[in-house]
């Protein structure tokens, strides 16, 4: 009668034990196509080859936007052949080849905005997916940072004045 016991506990654990490696198995192949970056938010956009840029390309993918109604993607000059060729495909979506990755938009805001978010004169920042440029607002005869000039020069970063107050 302890021989019938010790095997069910025995089969109960080597059970137990399968499944719970089954699990992990199955977390870890969800986990592998999961693309995790500070700039990257869920979305689901209308035209699957848009979700395609965004989630398999987010290396080459610079933003997305409407013009009357019509999509446009930007993807910088990296891309690869056989996306910029199934981007001419595709009736849905306009692409335009840009400098500046998205990633690469996020970062400059981050930095400036890290800098600048406590400094007297800041009004504003936000990222323009249509200009591929982060656009900075500072209140007029307020001095730019000497360390900005680089990213104004490659033209990453654009800096407008204003005397409006910004309201968040």
């Amino acid at each position: 009668m302890k021989k019938i016991y010790f095997l069910i506990i025995l089969c109960l654990l080597v059970f137990s034990l399968v499944a719970c490696e089954q699990d992990e198995n199955k977390q870890i192949n969800n986990e592998e196509y999961i693309y995790e970056s500070p700039y990257a938010k869920s979305y689901d956009f209308p035209a699957q080859v848009m979700n395609e840029v965004y989630y398999n390309y987010h290396d080459v993918f610079a933003g997305v936007y409407l013009i009357e109604g019509a999509y446009h993607i930007n993807i910088t000059e990296d891309a690869p052949e056989i996306l910029i060729a199934e981007l001419h495909q595709n009736s849905l979506v306009t692409h335009h080849i840009v400098d500046h990755s998205f990633a690469e938009l996020w970062t400059v805001k981050e930095i400036v905005t890290s800098y600048i978010i406590d400094k007297e004169g800041f009004n504003s920042i936000g990222i323009s997916e249509m200009d591929n440029t982060v656009n900075l607002t500072l209140r007029t005869d307020t001095e730019i940072p000497e360390f900005m000039n680089h990213y104004i020069e490659i033209g990453i970063l654009t800096i407008d004045f204003s005397d409006l107050i910004a309201t968040f």
